[in-house]
């Protein structure tokens, strides 16, 4: 196995694998990881990136991106691609990746890069895998989010990738940087071009009518979030709000520990538009921190442990792609769950 080549797409997830390595959880002989987020900002042109370099200095309003920035951000894109290019016949590539824009992405890229090199390559796809025990159920959204004890257990999911899925996934890929817009999000099992205000109402119903540090709502946003986002697209979000009046702030505007902020009645009246935000915005503002983050943790993780329990009682009664449907799982997770219960 010292011919395998892991690829993944995350800082996080890199240093996880290449942990992994080094401790012979897995075999491999190295990892090549991208960390650029693909799911935010421009792709039309991934050669100059002069559009994605506008687009992190358009976000970014107080941090100055130096020339040092620039030629590092080039530089690494160039040495991604000088590491595609050295790949040969003899390797086999592990690409990795989860039901997230980012992850898939990020492997959207590397196979437009290597299509020229159609051999050898499999996919392995850790959402595809529920973990679950007595009390509990997790569904791995990213790569980023598995545990390097925990990786080896995913290797016999992989599926060699065959030229007609190749072909999809690089016409996909292609229909993405034509639409060029500045956020892409997974949806319905697969990754979608979206509006850039996707996740404002998601923002408005976090948002306190008393002054609130602007970390903590963005933190809820991603906590609750059913996306793989950074925090720096939602707290350029925010600071967009304020600029419409759907948000006040108090604090050194662009600053995100410097700043506190709450909703205002436009803010409000936006949210009126939305039964079900309003809804959660006016069941949150009765709770403390600490209820809040309970609440969601607890509705998420006994969702799904519902739905899992439901699968595994239907498995001997209907096809896989009936409890599918009915369960929200995908066919891959119930097809898993049935491995793993034949055992």
């Amino acid at each position: 196995m010292n011919n395998v080549i892991h690829m993944c797409f995350s800082a996080s997830a890199s240093g996880s694998f290449k942990y992994a390595i080094k401790e012979n959880i897995i075999k491999g002989k190295k990892v090549i990881s991208f960390y650029d987020n693909l799911s935010e900002g421009k792709i039309g042109n991934l050669k100059n990136l002069d559009d994605r370099i506008e687009w992190y200095k358009s976000i970014s309003h107080t941090k100055e991106i130096s020339k040092e920035d620039i030629y590092e951000y080039k530089r690494d894109y160039h040495r991604y691609r000088r590491k595609i290019a050295k790949l040969t016949r003899e390797d086999i590539i592990y690409m990795w990746y989860g039901e997230c824009s980012e992850d898939i992405c990020g492997m959207m890229y590397a196979l437009e890069l290597m299509k020229d090199k159609c051999f050898n390559i499999y996919l392995i796809n850790v959402s595809s895998l529920v973990e679950e025990n007595e009390y509990e159920a997790f569904i791995p959204k990213s790569v980023s989010e598995v545990m390097s004890k925990d990786i080896n257990k995913y290797i016999k999911f992989k599926k060699e990738l065959n030229k007609n899925t190749y072909k999809d996934i690089l016409q996909m890929w292609e229909a993405l940087k034509n639409q060029n817009e500045v956020l892409r999000i997974f949806k319905d099992g697969k990754v979608k071009s979206s509006y850039k205000e996707y996740f404002d109402i998601d923002i408005l119903k976090n948002t306190n009518k008393k002054f609130r540090k602007a970390a903590r709502t963005v933190g809820y946003v991603l906590g609750y979030s059913d996306q793989n986002i950074s925090d720096d697209y939602i707290f350029w979000r925010v600071q967009e709000l304020i600029k419409q009046g759907y948000i006040e702030y108090k604090g050194k505007f662009g600053v995100m520990r410097e700043m506190e902020i709450k909703i205002t009645n436009k803010g409000i009246e936006m949210l009126n538009n939305d039964k079900e935000a309003i809804a959660f915005w006016k069941e949150r503002e009765e709770e403390t921190d600490n209820e809040i983050e309970y609440r969601r943790i607890f509705r998420e993780e006994c969702a799904l442990k519902e739905r899992v329990n439901i699968a595994r009682n239907l498995l001997d009664v209907l096809e896989v792609e009936v409890i599918a449907e009915k369960t929200g799982l995908t066919i891959e997770q119930v097809k898993n769950l049935e491995r793993v219960m034949s055992k």
